[in-house]
C-alpha cells in the first residue's frame, strides 16, 4: 500500500463491511497518530494523577456505507472496543436526526454557493450527531468498569467521520472536588480541572489530525504544562461566569497568576478575591469604592489587597474590584455562584468554592487540590498493615493533612518494632522520650533532615533518622532520595512497616503504595455470574466480555484457586460464544505474589 500525504481514502479489500481488517488505513500515518495519541494522554494525565489511567484510541465511522468498505474502523485494531461494539452508532445518529430535526438552512433559489453552504452545514451537524452517538455507545460499553469518556469533534477523512476517544477512571476523577452544574444560562461550563484537561486534550487531538493527514508522521502534542495552563484558563471561565457578565469572564487564570506574583513593599499578598454578581444575598459590603478598580490593573488590585482584614475579601464582579466585604448568612453550595481566589504565597493561589479547593496554581502551573480522600487512603493502608491499632487511625488522618501542608518534604515511618529500631539506629538517629506524634511534633521534627520513626500506637521514638536498607527493585531513578530510601527501608523490613513520604510540593506517597481493599463476597458473586453465563448455549459474547473486563481489573486480588477456575471457564466459554460482539484477547490469570488476605474485606 502506498503512503498518502492527504486525506485520500485507502481501502484494502474486506469481506465484511462491518469489520475492518487489521491493515485498514484511512491515511498513511493512521497507526502513528494512534501511538502519539496514547502516549500524549498518558504523559498528560500522569501529571495530574497517574491513577486516572487514561486510554485513547481512534474511531472512524463511514458516513454513507456502500457495502464495499467497513462501516467502523478502530485504531489500534486490537483495542478492547471493537468495530462490532460500535456497529449501531450510525443508526443511532439517524434516529436522532429523525426525532429531533436540526437547523433548516435557507438560501436563495438557484444559488450554487448557498446550496454548497447548506450541504456543508448539514454534514457538519450530522457529523456532530454521529459523535454524540459514538459517545453514548462507548460510555455504555465502559459503564461496568467505571470509565469517563470524552469524544473529540469529528474530522472528515474521505467518506469517513474521524474521532478521537479518550477515557479515564471515573472513581479517581470523583475523588477530587468538582461542581455539579454543567451550564450557566445557555453557556456550558466546566465542573473540574480534570474535565477541563480532558476537553483541552481532545481539542488538541482534533487540531493535530490535519497535520497527520498531511504527512507529519508522529504528531507531537504541546508540552504538558502548556496543556494544563490552557485547561486552567478554560476552567476559570466557570467562576467568572458566576458573576453574570458574559463579556468579562476571560483572563481569570492570568489574573490569578499576575496578582499572586506581585509584592507590595516587598510583602507577599495573602488575601482573597471574591467572585460573584453584585447584590448577591450572601455578601455584606463593608467598604465600597466610588471608582471601581479594573480587575486587569494588576498592580492596583495587588495594592488594594492590603486593605482586606482576616475575614474580609476584595469584592469582584469579574470586571472590576468594587469594594471590601465578607460572606454572610448561609450560602447554598448547590447555587455554585460564589467563588474565592485565595492568594496563599508568592505566585501561589487556589480557586475555592464553599471552602473547598478546586484547583491549586504554583508559578503558573495548575494542579489538582490536595484531598481528604488521600488522607483516608493513608489511614486505610495503616489499618490494613496494623489492624490492632484502631485508636490512632483518626489522628493519622489529621497528621496526613498536616503533612501535605508542610513547606518542605518529610518522611514518617511507622514500624511495629519502632522502639527496638530506634535503639539499633544509634548515632544515625536522635532518640527521644516516647511522645505521641502530633501535627505540631511533625512540624518541629521535619525541620531537620531524616525520618520520623513512630510505633503503630502513635508514639514517636526517634527523629532525624537516616534510613538504611538494601537496594530494592521497587525503587526508581525517577524519584528522589526521600522516596527511594523509604522504599529500601520499608520493603526490606521483616516486621510490618509503613512509610509516608511528603514531597516538597505537598504531594504524598505511601510505601507500600495504596491499594484499595476488595470484597470477598463481590468476587464470589462475580464468579457465580460468570458460571451462569458460561452454562448458556450459546454463550452471550457481550456478557462474557463484561465479565472478563471485570476480572482483569481485579487480577491482583485473585487467589490461586480462583485463577485456575477462571483459566478453565473463559477459554471454554469463548468456544461456545454467539458472536454478538468481538472476542476479547484472553491472557491467563496468575496469582500476584504480593497479594495476601489483608487486601480483602468481607
Amino acid at each position: 500500500m502506498t503512503k498518502s500525504t492527504s486525506t485520500t481514502f485507502l481501502s484494502p479489500s474486506s469481506s465484511d463491511e462491518n469489520l475492518a481488517p487489521d491493515n485498514f488505513y484511512l491515511w498513511g500515518y493512521q497507526p502513528h497518530f494512534a501511538v502519539s495519541l496514547r502516549i500524549g494522554a498518558k504523559q498528560l494525565f500522569d501529571r495530574l494523577d497517574e491513577r486516572l489511567a487514561p486510554d485513547a484510541f481512534l474511531v472512524a465511522i463511514h458516513s454513507q456505507p456502500n457495502g464495499k468498505a467497513p462501516v467502523v474502523v478502530v485504531e489500534p485494531p486490537h483495542h478492547s472496543v471493537q468495530p462490532s461494539d460500535l456497529a449501531n452508532v450510525l443508526s443511532l445518529a439517524r434516529e436522532s436526526e429523525a426525532s429531533i430535526p436540526g437547523t433548516d438552512y435557507a438560501y436563495a433559489e438557484g444559488s450554487k454557493r448557498g446550496e454548497l453552504w447548506a450541504e456543508t452545514s448539514r454534514k457538519r451537524d450530522f457529523r456532530h450527531r454521529v459523535g454524540t452517538a459514538l459517545y453514548q455507545t462507548v460510555a455504555a460499553t465502559y459503564t461496568h468498569v467505571g470509565r469517563r469518556v470524552v469524544v473529540s469533534a469529528g474530522r472528515d477523512c474521505g467518506p469517513y467521520f474521524l474521532y478521537t476517544v479518550l477515557s479515564f477512571d471515573q472513581t479517581i476523577r470523583d475523588e477530587y472536588p468538582h461542581l455539579q452544574q454543567g451550564k450557566r444560562e445557555s453557556y456550558a461550563i466546566t465542573k473540574c480541572l480534570v474535565d477541563a484537561v480532558a476537553d483541552q486534550f481532545s481539542r488538541q487531538c482534533w487540531e493535530a489530525l490535519p497535520l497527520s493527514f498531511d504527512g507529519a508522521g508522529h504528531v507531537e502534542f504541546p508540552a504538558y504544562e502548556a496543556t494544563l495552563r490552557s485547561a486552567a484558563e478554560s476552567f476559570m471561565h466557570t467562576p467568572f461566569a458566576a458573576c453574570d457578565k458574559f463579556d468579562s469572564f476571560h483572563d481569570g487564570f492570568q489574573i490569578g497568576n499576575e496578582v499572586s506574583s506581585l509584592t507590595y513593599e516587598k510583602a507577599v499578598g495573602r488575601s482573597r478575591l471574591l467572585l460573584c454578581r453584585r447584590g448577591h444575598q450572601n455578601i455584606s459590603v463593608s467598604l465600597g469604592f466610588t471608582d471601581p478598580i479594573p480587575l486587569r490593573n494588576y498592580r492596583a488590585v495587588r495594592k488594594i489587597l492590603e486593605l482586606a482584614g482576616a475575614d474580609e475579601c476584595l469584592l469582584c464582579d469579574s470586571e472590576s474590584v468594587y469594594g471590601l466585604g465578607t460572606v454572610c448568612g448561609t450560602y447554598d453550595p448547590t447555587d455554585e455562584d460564589l467563588f474565592i481566589i485565595e492568594f496563599v504565597g508568592h505566585a501561589k493561589w487556589e480557586l475555592k468554592h464553599a471552602g473547598i479547593s478546586l484547583m491549586r496554581v504554583e508559578h503558573g502551573v495548575p494542579s489538582l487540590p490536595r484531598t481528604k480522600k488521600r488522607s483516608q487512603q493513608i489511614a486505610e493502608t495503616f489499618e490494613r498493615l496494623f489492624p490492632e491499632s484502631h485508636v490512632y487511625k483518626t489522628s493519622l488522618m489529621r497528621l496526613a493533612t498536616a503533612a501535605s501542608e508542610l513547606s518542605h518534604g518529610a518522611i514518617v515511618i511507622f514500624a511495629e518494632d519502632a522502639e527496638e529500631e530506634a535503639a539499633r539506629f544509634g548515632n544515625q538517629a536522635t532518640c527521644i522520650t516516647p511522645k505521641t506524634l502530633t501535627p505540631e511534633l511533625l512540624q518541629q521534627a521535619s525541620r531537620i533532615d531524616g525520618a520520623v520513626l513512630a510505633a503503630p500506637d502513635g508514639m514517636c521514638h526517634a527523629i532525624g533518622v537516616i534510613l538504611d536498607g538494601a537496594v530494592n527493585p521497587k525503587g526508581t531513578a525517577d524519584r528522589g532520595a526521600r522516596y527511594n530510601s523509604t522504599v529500601r527501608y520499608v520493603l526490606g523490613h521483616e516486621h510490618p512497616c509503613m512509610g509516608i513520604v511528603v514531597s516538597d510540593d505537598g504531594s504524598i506517597d505511601t510505601v507500600p503504595a495504596y491499594v484499595s481493599r476488595q470484597s470477598r463476597h463481590e468476587i464470589a458473586m462475580q464468579i457465580e455470574t460468570l458460571q451462569c453465563i458460561a452454562s448458556e448455549s450459546p454463550v452471550a459474547q457481550r456478557k462474557l466480555n463484561e465479565q472478563l473486563d471485570w476480572f482483569c481489573s481485579k487480577r491482583f486480588y485473585l487467589s490461586p484457586q480462583q485463577c485456575e477456575l477462571l483459566n478453565t471457564i473463559f477459554p471454554d466459554a469463548q468456544t461456545k460464544a454467539d458472536g454478538s460482539s468481538a472476542k476479547r484477547v484472553f491472557h491467563a490469570f496468575e496469582p500476584d505474589p504480593e497479594m495476601d488476605d489483608s487486601y480483602l474485606k468481607p
